[in-house]
Formats: structure tokens, C-alpha cells, sequence
């Protein structure tokens, strides 16, 4: 015949048990998540890094085409700018999917504080 501490404690492990695969599964959703914004975001550098390649070849074919020393650098100077000014904007692109890569990542680990809060406050 079990005793009431047996009933006790095994009740104590099946939580521990539960709560176990409750973090196994929230850490399963993080790491898939992580794992998408983690493409997400590779894919974007490469966008920006074909993008960059291209204009650079762009003005290096517009140099060589210029008819006066004076155009060749006007066309530098104006792809300096325009380079420099759209990398400012990749960055930003790229540290906005970072932010919100991270709190997409730790949100199933929020919702399950979350849920365990209010499952203790219905125990107590």
C-alpha cells in the first residue's frame, strides 16, 4: 500500500518530468526560430552584397567612360556618396532584423515564464 509521502513524491517527480519537457519544448521553438531569422538574415547581406557589387561595377564602367578626367571623378566622388549613404541604410536594415530576430527568439521563453506564473498562482 503506498504511503501518502510515496503519492507525494511521486507526484513531485511527475511535475519535475512535465516541467522538463515544457523546457524542452520551448527550447526546440527557440531554436527553430533562431535558426529561421538566422536565414533571414544571411539572405539580406547577400542582397546587399550583390547590390553593393553591382553599383560598385556600375561606376567603375561609368569611370572608364567618362570623356573628361574631370567627369571621371564626379562619377567617384557622387558613387562614394551614394555608397556610403546606402550602406548607412543596409545597416540599419540589417540591425532591425537583429532586433527583432532576438525578441522573436526569447518570446517562447517569455510565453512560458508567462504561463508557468500563472499556473503557480492557480497552485497556491
Amino acid at each position: 500500500m503506498a504511503t501518502k509521502s510515496e503519492g507525494t513524491n511521486n507526484q513531485f517527480f511527475s511535475n519535475i518530468g512535465d516541467s522538463l519537457k515544457n523546457v524542452r519544448s520551448t527550447f526546440s521553438e527557440v531554436r527553430e526560430t533562431a535558426g529561421e531569422n538566422r536565414r533571414k538574415i544571411g539572405l539580406k547581406v547577400i542582397d546587399h552584397a550583390q547590390e553593393n557589387a553591382q553599383k560598385g561595377f556600375e561606376a567603375w564602367r561609368a569611370v572608364l567612360e567618362a570623356k573628361t578626367i574631370a567627369d571621371a571623378f564626379k562619377i567617384q566622388q557622387d558613387a562614394v556618396r551614394s555608397g556610403f549613404e546606402r550602406n548607412v541604410k543596409q545597416v540599419r536594415e540589417v540591425v532591425e532584423l537583429v532586433t527583432e530576430a532576438n525578441r522573436a527568439s526569447f518570446q517562447p521563453i517569455r510565453a512560458a515564464f508567462s504561463r508557468d506564473e500563472k499556473e503557480g498562482r492557480k497552485a497556491a
